[in-house]
């Protein structure tokens, strides 16, 4: 009698105890989940004993749990199926996400920008730029009686040339500046060298110089918005009442995933 009593506690407790989820925040590439043979998309929640088939060696997932907080999973450390397919089990695979990347607090509100300051980088070259998104440049570098900025980059040995879109003395970037010769757009893995440049016409002779050296991760907003949207919802209930941790976790997604962010463009962000 004694033991079937405690059988029976033991499935009580195993009912009402809630099944760990993991909210996906991030995806890079194409990765499928196993049970549904979809592929993850963000907000989708995971179960501990899932099963992701990665697309290849550049894929990854990043997510988050309520309880223990952010996690990421790199293609390059899971696991070869017997067909040459690359799985992880969500649970065994989870590395915690790094979150020792600096909030800065200098603002740059101003109504333009000196390109050579707003683009500089930090940890590594690569730049977060939301698509279609005017970047207002001061009258140092004017895009007036011919003048233009461009992007130069390299992609499997070959220069590339691309004017940017231009309105008022503003810039602006999107994902056609980067896209290989059948018209696929590239990941920001596969273009180096890149850099921002502008030509001007001085006494009637085109001159070109160098801006800024950086990686553009040109990114959709709604995209990000979506992102930072299911973090936030998780993360308030790891750090209840404390904004300013909050704060912190949504930059270092944003840095560890796409780059440098600009403070002023975070906030931006943060209010959507």
């Amino acid at each position: 009698m004694m033991g079937k009593l405690l059988t029976i506690l033991l499935l009580i407790s195993m009912v009402a105890k809630p099944v760990e989820k993991y909210y996906v925040t991030f995806v890079k590439g194409t990765i499928v989940l196993d049970r549904t043979k979809k592929a993850v998309k963000i907000g989708d929640a995971l179960d501990p004993q899932d099963k992701l088939v990665f697309g290849d060696k550049t894929a990854k997932l990043s997510c988050i749990s309520p309880s223990k907080g952010r996690f990421d999973i790199n293609a390059q450390s899971v696991k070869a199926g017997n067909k040459g397919e690359l799985f992880a089990v969500l649970q065994s695979s989870l590395v915690p996400a790094t979150g020792t990347y600096h909030l800065s607090t200098r603002s740059l509100a101003e109504p333009t920008v000196n390109p050579e300051t707003y683009f500089k980088t930090d940890t590594d070259d690569h730049f977060l730029i939301v698509e279609n998104e005017w970047i207002p440049i001061n009258d140092q570098y004017s895009v007036k009686g011919g003048n233009f900025f461009f992007i130069q980059y390299s992609i499997n040995g070959k220069t590339v040339l691309k004017k940017l879109p231009a309105q008022g003395n503003a810039i602006a970037f999107n994902k056609g500046i980067f896209i290989n010769e059948s018209g696929a757009v590239l990941n920001s893995d596969s273009y180096v060298s890149t850099m921002l440049c502008f030509q001007e016409v001085t006494s009637g002779s085109p001159k070109s110089k160098v801006v800024a050296k950086f990686t553009p991760v040109v990114v959709d907003k709604a995209e990000i918005v979506s992102e930072l949207g299911v973090l936030r919802n998780n993360l308030q209930q790891l750090y209840p009442n404390n904004n300013n941790a909050v704060k912190k976790e949504l930059y270092a997604h944003l840095a560890a995933n796409y780059g440098t962010v600009n403070p002023n463009l975070f906030e931006v962000l943060c209010r959507n």
